[in-house]
């Protein structure tokens, strides 16, 4: 039991002495998959979207961020391929705010000097809640759970700025994003909603310096 409080302890030393604090801006787009795009990601239908978060990494390969993120969504019926949704002709548009913790899993080094690129593919994934309008549908929940996954890649300019560029999809529990479910011509109770922000993201670095005493 004393090892492994000692080992705990060093574990936690260590986070502290290494900790570096990783604050970043990103820009980039948002998409809807639902009733109103036959179950795809339509390239029409892309929207402004930003985002702005911290990120504590906790290993060069292991970092947790905090985000918040806003982007828009929409579909419009008289653009779509399909003559069932063209004559439902109805439309939408929406906008949805995001905080979520997510895991982010380098795959490479990028700040090793091995690494001549510097550069790594990572992983991110975690759990969000977002906000939106439900429309004339007053009694849906306008907050709700969303599961964030996706990948990205990373780029460190300098000892202190990094760029990167990442592909994320929500996965959502409701399917009234777009206010269309079952009972409408088209609608689908059987499957949920999901969004999606792709963008780019610049990042700075603090590193925490530990000096020993004398």
């Amino acid at each position: 039991m004393k090892h492994l409080t000692a080992f705990l302890f060093f574990l936690i030393t260590l986070q502290a002495i290494a900790q570096k604090h990783e604050f970043g801006l990103g820009l980039g787009v948002s998409n809807y998959k639902g009733d109103f795009t036959n179950d795809n990601f339509e390239l029409r239908n892309f929207r402004p979207a930003a985002i702005l978060f911290y990120k504590n990494n906790i290993t060069p390969a292991f970092g947790l961020r905090y985000h918040l993120l806003a982007g828009g969504i929409k579909a419009n019926d008289s653009k779509s391929a399909d003559p069932v949704y063209v004559s439902r002709g109805q439309s939408f548009s929406n906008i949805l705010y995001e905080g979520a913790v997510q895991i982010e899993y380098n795959f490479l080094n990028f700040r090793s000097p091995s690494n001549k690129l510097k550069w790594s593919p990572y992983f991110i994934g975690g759990l969000g809640v977002f906000y939106f309008s439900p429309y004339t549908n007053s009694s849906a929940l306008t907050i709700q759970p969303c599961i964030p996954v996706g990948a990205g890649i990373r780029f460190m300019m300098k000892q202190n700025w990094n760029v990167s560029f990442e592909m994320v999809a929500r996965k959502t529990f409701t399917d009234l994003l777009d206010n269309t479910t079952g009972s409408t011509i088209g609608g689908n109770n059987d499957t949920s909603d999901w969004y999606i922000y792709n963008g780019f993201t610049l990042s700075y670095t603090f590193y925490d310096v530990y000096c020993p005493k004398r």
